[in-house]
Parts: structure tokens; C-alpha cells; sequence
């Protein structure tokens, strides 16, 4: 099972145009950039900070596949 953590519709209407239809996830994970914290940095902590909460909430569940965004 594919889950995504990401509030993003866009990312979810990809996904589905891919033939994917993956559980959403509501994690709460701050989106704050940090001060001199460089576009790509940021966007990549805030991605793997979603999917690490996002793994949290279904460590039950075996062969779940987490993508956070």
C-alpha cells in the first residue's frame, strides 16, 4: 500500500494520473523554513521529516510505502 504524507492536491492528482491511489496521511510536521536554510535543504528536510512521521503512523502495516512531500 502506497501512503502519502502531504496535504497537497497537486501531488495526489499526480499520483492518480500515474494509475496510483495511494491512502493520504495527515502528519503534522511544521513547514518553517530555518533562517539561512537553503531552498533545497529545506525542502528536503521537510520531505523526509513527513515521511519519517508518516512511517510512524503505519509501522503496522507490512509492505506500506510512505512518500512525503
Amino acid at each position: 500500500m502506497l501512503y502519502l504524507a502531504s496535504k497537497s492536491p497537486r501531488r495526489l492528482e499526480l499520483l492518480r494520473q500515474l494509475g496510483m491511489d495511494p491512502e493520504l496521511l495527515d502528519v503534522d510536521v511544521p513547514e518553517v523554513r530555518q533562517p539561512g536554510e537553503p531552498a533545497v535543504d529545506y525542502a528536503n528536510r521537510v520531505a523526509r521529516e513527513k515521511a519519517g512521521a508518516g512511517l510512524l503512523a503505519v509501522m503496522s502495516s507490512p509492505g506500506a510505502l510512505v512518500l512525503g512531500a
